[in-house]
């Protein structure tokens, strides 16, 4: 079974430079919604970004929170290649991410506000 996917390109640029999302970014958008939902059932739900280094890596934490005790966290690592992990890969409260550069992690991170708050309007 295969547990991830390595992908080259995750999000290209399309007309007039709108990011283009691949269909592995598209999948691994969709199972982190449903991850987050499962996990954050109650609205509104809160979201931080928070980029860092640690070591010699570069991060971005991705955070969702419900306002109680809740949480799921999406961290980001900046590495040589792309690697989304499957749907069941992901855990119930955190998934680690491996990405190219933090374009590709920020582009992601708007791709999965948008489709847990149902809003293409969101500017991250």
């Amino acid at each position: 079974m295969n547990t991830e996917v390595r992908s080259e390109v995750l999000i290209g640029a399309g007309p007039e430079n709108n990011p283009v999302p691949g269909s592995e970014a598209k999948r691994f958008v969709e199972d982190i919604r449903k991850a987050i939902e499962a996990c954050l059932p109650a609205c509104p739900r809160k979201v931080s970004l928070m980029p860092y280094r640690y070591g010699s890596g570069e991060l971005l934490g991705f955070d969702w929170s419900d306002g109680e005790s809740n949480a799921f966290s999406v961290t980001f690592h900046i590495e040589g290649a792309s690697v989304l992990p499957s749907a069941e890969r992901i855990g119930r409260v955190s998934v680690d991410v491996g990405v190219t550069d933090m374009t590709d992690a920020l582009h992601l991170a708007r791709l999965i506000v948008q489709a847990v708050n149902g809003n293409t309007s969101v500017e991250l």
